[in-house]
This record gives C-alpha cells, sequence and structure tokens, in this order.
C-alpha cells in the first residue's frame, strides 16, 4: 500500500509596512506561504500580521566574531543574538575537537553560522599566548587542541587527520607582521606571531582543494598582500586598526598592485575597522592618524571594486556597532544596509535565497519601529524577528 503524505501550505499575510529593497523602503504587503516570501496566491489567507507602519529589513550578518565559536559560548549567546537579529555569521577560530557541537547546537537554535573548524597558526603564533593566559596551560596542551600548528610545508599533509577532524568549510590562518623577522625567537612576541610565509600559499591550495573557504587574519600591509598573493578567499582584518610599536602608516597602506590583485582574484575583504575603538589607551592624536588611513584603505578597495564584508570582531557590541562606525568613511547609511543584509549574508551561504524581501527567497526578516537609514542605531532595537516565516523574537 503506498502512503500519501500531503504538505501543509499556510499562507500569512503581513500588512501595512514599509520594505526595503536593496535602494529604499517601499510601503506594502507581503505574502509568505510556509518559509518563503510570495506573490498573490490562490490560497486562502491563514492570517494577517498587521506591521503598524514598521519598516522590514532582512537579517543582518556579521562575518568575524567569536562569541559562539565553542559549545559553552554557543549556548550563553544565542539568544542575544537572535534578539539582535545577527542571524547569519562566520565565527572564526573553532576548536577541531568541538566544532561539530558548536554547529549542532547553533543549528538547533536556528542561528545560520559557520564555524571555523580549526585556527592555523605557528608553534610561536597567535593565539597561543591569549590561550595560555586563559587557561593557564602550557604551550604542549595547546597545539594542535586549541589551534593546529603548521610550522613547515611537511606539516600540511602530516596533519590532515586534524583538518578532516574539524569538519566544516572554513579555516582561518593568521599571519601577523610576518615580514618582520625579529619577531621570531623573540621571547617578546612568543605566542604572538603567526605563519611562516612559505607555507601560506601550499596551506591554501591544500585546503581550497578540499573544499574549505580560507580566510586569514592579517595585521600589515605585507601580510595582506601575502594573502593575496596565495589565492585567498577572504581576508579577516583591514590592516592598521592598530599600529604595531616601531610601525607607521606605510606599513599598513595597502598598494594599488594589491588592491588590483584582490579584486581581480574576487578577494572579499571583512573590515572590522571598529576594532579601533577597543584600544582605549590609544592617544586622540594616534586615533586620528589611525582612522586617516582607514579612510584611505578603504576608499581604494571600494574604488578598486573590492567586495567588502561587514564583521565586527566586537565580543561585546554587534555588527550594528561596525555599521555605526563606518558611516564616517563616506558610506552611506543605504550601502551599510545592503552591505550587511545582501551582500555579506550571500557570500556566507551562496546557496540559499536570502538577503532579499520578494519573490522565492526566505521570508526572513527584521522589523523596526523607525526609518533606520535616519540613524542606524535604530538596528539595535528589533521590534520582530521572523526566520523561514516563523517568529523567532518579538518586543
Amino acid at each position: 500500500m503506498r502512503s500519501l503524505y500531503l504538505i501543509a501550505i499556510t499562507v500569512t499575510l503581513y500588512s501595512n509596512a514599509y520594505w526595503w529593497n536593496g535602494n529604499e523602503f517601499v510601503f506594502g504587503d507581503r505574502y509568505v506561504t510556509n518559509t518563503h516570501f510570495s506573490d498573490e496566491t490562490e490560497q486562502a489567507v491563514d492570517a494577517t500580521v498587521d506591521l503598524n507602519g514598521q519598516f522590514i529589513i532582512p537579517p543582518l550578518a556579521d562575518a568575524h566574531n567569536h562569541n559562539l565559536q565553542n559549545p559553552a559560548l554557543a549556548q550563553r549567546f544565542q539568544q542575544r543574538y537572535i534578539q539582535q537579529g545577527v542571524l547569519y555569521g562566520a565565527m572564526l577560530c573553532g576548536d577541531p575537537a568541538s566544532a561539530a557541537e558548536t554547529r549542532l547546537i547553533l543549528s538547533q537554535a536556528q542561528l545560520d553560522m559557520r564555524v571555523a573548524g580549526a585556527c592555523v597558526s605557528s608553534s610561536d603564533g597567535h593565539p597561543l599566548r591569549m590561550a595560555m593566559a586563559a587557561g593557564e596551560r602550557s604551550p604542549e596542551e595547546i597545539y594542535d587542541k586549541s589551534y593546529i600548528v603548521i610550522d613547515e610545508r611537511t606539516d600540511i599533509d602530516a596533519k590532515a587527520g586534524l583538518f578532516e577532524r574539524a569538519g566544516g568549510d572554513l579555516t582561518k590562518l593568521i599571519l601577523v607582521h610576518h615580514e618582520d623577522i625579529a619577531r621570531r625567537d623573540n621571547n617578546d612576541y612568543f605566542g604572538l606571531n603567526g605563519l611562516q610565509p612559505e607555507v601560506v600559499a601550499p596551506l591554501t591550495r591544500t585546503l581550497q582543494e578540499r573544499g574549505q573557504t580560507v580566510v586569514v587574519h592579517t595585521e600589515s600591509a605585507a601580510d595582506f598582500a601575502l594573502a593575496v598573493t596565495a589565492g585567498v578567499d577572504w581576508i579577516g582584518h583591514l590592516p592598521g586598526y592598530h599600529w604595531h610599536e616601531g610601525k607607521s602608516a606605510v606599513d599598513y597602506r595597502l598598494t594599488a598592485e594589491v588592491i588590483d590583485a584582490a579584486a581581480a582574484q574576487k578577494t572579499k575583504v571583512i573590515l572590522t575597522a571598529s576594532v579601533v575603538e577597543l584600544f582605549k589607551s590609544m592617544s586622540e592624536e594616534q586615533k586620528a592618524r589611525v582612522q586617516q588611513l582607514q579612510h584611505e584603505n578603504i576608499a581604494a578597495l571600494r574604488n578598486a571594486g573590492v567586495t567588502l564584508l561587514s564583521g565586527s570582531d566586537l565580543f561585546m557590541g554587534s555588527v550594528v556597532d561596525e555599521l555605526i562606525y563606518l558611516q564616517q568613511f563616506d558610506f552611506t547609511a543605504a550601502e551599510l544596509l545592503e552591505m550587511a543584509t545582501y551582500t555579506t549574508p550571500r557570500v556566507l551561504l551562496p546557496q540559499r535565497d536570502i538577503g532579499r524581501l520578494q519573490e522565492g527567497f526566505e521570508a526572513s526578516f527584521l522589523a523596526f519601529e523607525h526609518n533606520p537609514l535616519r540613524d542606524l542605531t535604530e538596528l539595535k532595537q528589533p521590534t520582530r524577528v521572523v526566520r523561514q516565516g516563523a517568529l523567532m523574537w518579538s518586543n
């Protein structure tokens, strides 16, 4: 006997709202059939939700954070992300041993986050110093556990099993002023360095051949150039948010040649520009110099057509803080909204129909009392968070 399974169709009409179309807000209604937006339907409307003139945008994306990158953090902060409407993102330094559990927790919370199964650095590299300070552990207790150590080309194949254990499809490499050889074999910088330059290109190729997206932490302009030459997919920081001792603007200014190469090979750049605000001891004069260089680098990247992604790397903040910070660099509010709700989600989750409030796209959206184009701080207070037609949270 053959069984016939009928899929129930539920149609909801969301009325009386201003809907973001990528350029502006347009007043009207939207139908949602089960999990996706639909045009007017012949099906009977099961429910009508009056949005009372609110402003509707797709969910926000933060392409660089760490708040959800292990099971404990994922459990602790998942509700905060939901209430903020940050439903898409990338967690960029997961623990290989627990990455699968982290992904499961986030999936159950209905947060669409890509979790880097591993950070990859050298035996004297970041995040070793941080991991030692946090747990008072020896380096040997951290190596190939908290992060994967690659010191030589032969380590790449030798540690293939560790990468397999990490799983997922995202890996982060660490570069920190690799051009400054005086940092090596120097106790002052032990645990604060990154990969040796000669392993970056072969490691990138190997990971990409295994289906990984490769994102690189960069500090200097030389790090950025090496990452581009290696053919990485994403660069995780715009260099220059913090100038190391003895360094100047020349160490962080991107060259036109490197920027053009990044544009040609479609390397994406996660700006994380607002992390400059974390360096409270920085003088106002130095901060002004840093921000002027940020302005120059960002303008050059934009002019070359490099895809820029929204990412904050702020533990206690959110991607909205990054968007607000970026306004000083000649972005319009509409450009920033498009970066965080369309460009970045589509790069993070390229197989998904997300980022638009129209026919065929997932019915995921945020509602706000006031127009966020007039004041981006409005994005901090969504009144309603909907994912694939289901209400996740409302205020």
